[in-house]
C-alpha cells in the first residue's frame, strides 16, 4: 500500500510540474505574440512615415513646376495609376481589341450542373 501511495504522490508531483510548465509555455507564447504584433505595428508606422515623406517630396516637386508642366505631370500620374490598376478608360491606340468570351451554351455545348461523382471538380459557370 505504501508503494502505491508513493507512486500516486510521484504522479501528482509530475502532473503539477507539467501543469506549471504548460502555464509558463502559454505565458511565453502570449509574450511572443505581443512582441510580434508590436513589431508589425512598428513596421506599419515606419512604412506610413516613409510614404508620407515620399508624398511630401512629390508634392514639393509638383509645386515647383510651372502650371502647364504640373498639369502634364499630374495627367501622366493619373494615367500611370489607372494603367497599373488595370482601369484604363479605353484601349491604348494600336492595342488589339479584346475578344468577347465565347459562350459554350450558345455554341451548342451543354454543361451539366451536376457535381462530378468524385466531388473534386466544380461545374463551370457562365459569367
Amino acid at each position: 500500500m505504501e508503494e502505491k501511495d508513493q507512486l500516486l504522490q510521484y504522479q501528482a508531483q509530475e502532473i503539477r510540474k507539467v501543469t506549471q510548465l504548460q502555464a509558463q509555455l502559454q505565458v511565453a507564447h502570449d509574450k511572443l505574440e505581443v512582441m510580434n504584433h508590436s513589431t508589425e505595428i512598428s513596421s506599419m508606422k515606419e512604412m506610413t512615415r516613409l510614404l508620407s515623406a515620399h508624398s511630401q517630396m512629390e508634392n514639393r516637386y509638383l509645386l515647383s513646376l510651372e502650371p502647364e508642366q504640373r498639369k502634364a505631370e499630374l495627367s501622366k500620374e493619373v494615367f500611370r495609376r489607372a494603367n497599373s490598376e488595370g482601369r484604363l478608360a479605353g484601349p491604348l491606340p494600336g492595342a488589339p481589341k479584346p475578344t468577347p468570351p465565347s459562350n459554350p451554351r450558345a455554341l451548342g455545348h451543354s454543361q451539366s450542373m451536376k457535381p462530378s461523382s468524385r466531388g473534386s471538380r466544380k461545374p463551370d459557370l457562365d459569367l
